[in-house]
């Protein structure tokens, strides 16, 4: 199947990007996609160093049928523990998300079903926190 069958037209987003812009956005699907199960896959501890600086360790999960790596667990300045999502850094240092949550309330039930695996209780505070390390 090629761009062309689905509708997508890659001179759009060509012209786009050689403008500096977002590509269009496509058209939204007819049908809502359902929540997916969350598995924990792996976890590995953080160094001693690590731990000292708020980075307890590395977590893999499945989500449907994605494998997402790369999610930090960390403890934040306050003591409550988070996961921060993977991204990657620009030349100019902005960061940029490769996968996150949608939004806060989504982010809270990801943390509190990957720690609820991880035998963690989430703690809630509603707000974001500053995060050691």
């Amino acid at each position: 199947m090629s761009h062309r069958d689905i509708g997508f037209r890659a001179d759009s987003m060509d012209s786009a990007a050689a403008h500096g812009q977002c590509a269009p956005r496509p058209p939204q699907p007819t049908s809502q996609m359902t929540d997916h199960m969350t598995r924990l896959r792996t976890w590995t501890k953080g160094s001693d160093q690590d731990l000292r600086e708020g980075l307890l360790g590395w977590i893999s999960v499945e989500y449907g049928s994605l494998v997402i790596d790369n999610i930090t667990l960390r403890r934040t300045s306050s003591g409550r523990i988070v996961l921060s999502f993977p991204s990657r850094t620009a030349r100019n240092g902005q960061k940029h998300a490769i996968v996150r949550p949608v939004d806060d309330r989504a982010r809270q039930a990801i943390e509190a079903e990957i720690l609820g695996q991880l035998g963690q209780a989430p703690k809630t505070t509603g707000a974001k926190e500053a995060i050691d390390g």
